[in-house]
């Protein structure tokens, strides 16, 4: 497995890392795995990790237990999420909230933004037109073939109002791949999110356009239940 002849090597401070055509690259691990208890009386929860000295780490969250009334008509959902609280690396926040989605309404004042799709690689990324005070935000996506197009979508929702997006594109091995990055300035970390289209030809295809397209205002309010997380890192 980790051996030296497949470029696998332990470092005094950054663990274990492989080298991969000339650079190297830390090796993550699960350092700890828990379970944080929400009693529907606050939105986040901050965990300390300071014992473990990480250099860079990543969170994966997993809803165990979410207490709902089924018996209610109106939609209901959870958002569940964490963000890093310090550069040092010392703790993060998990957020856990039940939502009731607001109703979708076009955002007539936003310009659309038009990115070709290089030949090779990612293109720059493009901030979209965003004019719109809300919590969840819905990005029209058109990939253009000459003359005709193909539509995906993708949403997002926060416990903010105040997001914006940006996007772009590469041709794949036989798709399209569009990367469209949340950001709320409330918040410390983007999270970004892939759409893509199936493309034998990919270079059919000469540009995406893009359009934070409809916004919807919520209401949030804190969940109960268990959500079990699970630290890596090096």
């Amino acid at each position: 497995m980790g051996t030296a002849d497949r470029n696998y090597k332990l470092d005094g401070t950054q663990g274990l890392i492989r080298g991969i055509y000339g650079t190297n690259y830390n090796i993550p691990v699960i350092i700890k795995n828990g379970i944080v208890n929400f009693g529907g009386a606050d939105f986040t929860i901050n965990v300390d990790i300071s014992e473990f000295h990480l250099t860079n780490y990543y969170v994966i969250l997993n809803e165990l237990q979410g207490m709902r009334d089924l018996n209610e008509s109106e939609d209901k959902r959870t958002i569940v999420s964490w963000q890093p609280l310090d550069s040092e690396n010392n703790r993060f926040s998990i957020t856990y909230a039940v939502f009731h989605p607001g109703t979708w309404t076009y955002a007539s004042n936003n310009v659309a933004t038009t990115i070709t799709i290089p030949a090779s690689g990612w293109s720059n990324w493009y901030q979209l037109d965003q004019g719109y005070y809300c919590s969840g935000l819905r990005v029209d996506l058109k990939y253009i073939r000459g003359g005709n197009y193909d539509f995906r979508y993708a949403t997002h929702y926060f416990i903010t109002n105040a997001i914006d997006a940006y996007v772009r594109c590469r041709r794949a091995i036989q798709s399209i791949e569009v990367e469209v990055r949340w950001h709320a300035a409330s918040l410390s970390q983007d999270l970004t999110t892939l759409s893509t289209i199936y493309a034998p030809d990919p270079s059919i295809y000469d540009s995406i356009e893009a359009k934070a397209a409809y916004y919807s205002t919520n209401t949030f309010e804190p969940a109960s239940g268990e959500i079990e997380y699970i630290l890596i890192g090096y």
